[in-house]
């Protein structure tokens, strides 16, 4: 048996915890374009004048705004470089004109850098889907200087076939109930402009598992799963309390995929956590060292799960994630000689100036025999 939970701890700077976002501007399109792939035509055309336009905006938990300072596009992890008229000189399209261009505005005392998509990113030259992101830095309560992030946006490319038709795939998958046996995952292909299912033996369809690193293929033949068109049957010897499932459909020489998680309520052995060292639950202030305890929960003994951590014997292996969501490779600087996680405000605000996410996956347990 195999389970595993995670938490997040935040770093909480001069008492204020900064919050930044990726925003649009209203009144702009989103971040997405469909392509029909056999005319290489793309809508909506962002250089007929109306196109995306991205800024970042940092506040704090009171709810106070910062100016952000330097601010940096990034697409598709390159940062952009800009001349003085404010149009990228390392990303232009293929008749070399700049993919972007920079400007500022001001909006309630606050000078905000605009980043303005206005050539076409799609096309027969890229037809995968790009990341964009803005960093740059504020000025803290304190008087420090803090870099800071937006997450990484999705700026999605929408294939469509001839016709200008649009796909979309959608994996339905169902939670094996206390005294079941099984649950049925059901995937199906909609036609985006009618939202109706499309019906067509054309249709191929696959499943697929996660192992925890990798996608891992389903057949018929597997043990635990039961493969019939568009249906998967996932028994729960398959299952340790959940299991993420993918599913494609392929359709007129296109993959279109989703995902989807399998839980099992059979299952009744949980992993909570003991946090200490931190005044306050998910946040850790300047000068706090918090040490993270896994817990194993009975679910079954009453209305509320009951510790029984001492009843078991376990390996504990610890996975700790960066404020992006990048895995930290030197953990063990963090494991303590319980085997438990112990991590100062320091450490944390030196991973990424924002919050890591620590997860500990239990296995190999077995309960104590007196």
């Amino acid at each position: 048996m195999r389970i595993s939970n995670s938490v997040t701890l935040t770093a909480i700077v001069n008492g204020a915890t900064y919050l930044t976002s990726f925003e649009r501007e209203e009144n702009t399109p989103p971040l997405f374009q469909f392509w029909d792939k056999n005319n290489n035509a793309v809508t909506p055309d962002w250089t007929s004048g109306s196109h995306p336009i991205v800024y970042a905006k940092c506040t704090d938990t009171t709810g106070k705004e910062y100016q952000i300072n330097n601010a940096v596009l990034v697409y598709n992890n390159a940062e952009i470089t800009f001349d003085v008229n404010g149009y990228s000189t390392n990303s232009v399209s293929i008749e070399g004109k700049p993919n972007f261009m920079k400007d500022t505005k001001v909006v309630g005392g606050i000078t905000y850098t605009r980043f303005h998509i206005i050539e076409n990113l799609f096309g027969d030259n890229n037809s995968d889907s790009d990341t964009i992101m803005i960093k740059g830095q504020i000025q803290t309560k304190g008087g420090n200087i803090q870099y800071i992030k937006t997450s990484d946006e999705t700026i999605a490319i929408l294939q469509t076939a001839s016709g200008g038709y649009m796909y979309y795939p959608f994996l339905e998958c169902g939670t094996i109930e206390k005294g079941a046996d099984y649950t049925v995952c059901r995937l199906s292909l909609y036609e985006s402009s009618t939202g109706s299912q499309v019906n067509d033996s054309g249709i191929t369809y696959k499943f697929q598992y996660s192992d925890g690193n990798n996608w891992r293929d389903i057949s018929s033949g597997d043990n635990g799963f039961v493969v019939n068109g568009n249906t998967l049957t996932v028994y729960k010897g398959r299952v340790d309390t959940s299991l993420m499932i993918r599913g494609v459909c392929v359709y007129s020489g296109n993959e279109y995929a989703d995902a989807g998680i399998v839980f099992d309520k059979n299952d009744p052995l949980q992993v909570w956590y003991n946090l200490s060292g931190t005044t306050s639950v998910n946040q850790i202030f300047e000068g706090e060292t918090a040490t993270i305890v896994p817990l194993l929960m009975d679910s079954n003994k009453g209305d509320v799960p009951q510790d029984v951590t001492s009843n078991y014997t376990f390996t504990k292996a610890w996975l700790m994630l960066d404020g992006d969501g990048l895995p930290i490779e030197n953990i063990s600087e963090y494991v303590n000689d319980s085997g438990n996680i112990t991590i100062s405000y320091d450490q944390v605000f030196a991973i990424s100036e924002k919050s890591v996410n620590i997860s500990a996956t239990l296995s190999n347990i077995t309960l104590k025999t007196n």
